[in-house]
């Protein structure tokens, strides 16, 4: 877990805000998938105020992306 959070959450997070779909997408899946693994509280301190943080960019697409993470992590 601490590995993760070094080396790789940051860049997970970046592929939010890629201009392709369906690395959003893919994006969000993976963030569920790291919830299953690393737990909800991880996610409550890592992930969530990342994904809360985009849905108020100025481009709707990547608030859009936030929505459906926000959907996909319930």
């Amino acid at each position: 877990m601490e590995f993760f959070d070094e080396k790789l959450g940051n860049l997970c997070m970046t592929w939010m805000n890629d201009s392709v779909y369906s690395i959003r997408d893919a994006a969000t899946t993976n963030l569920r998938k790291l919830t299953e693994v690393f737990g909800v509280e991880w996610a409550q301190q890592n992930i969530i105020p990342k994904v809360l943080a985009l849905y108020t960019h100025p481009n709707y697409l990547y608030r859009m992306t936030s929505l459906f993470a926000i959907s996909v992590l319930l």
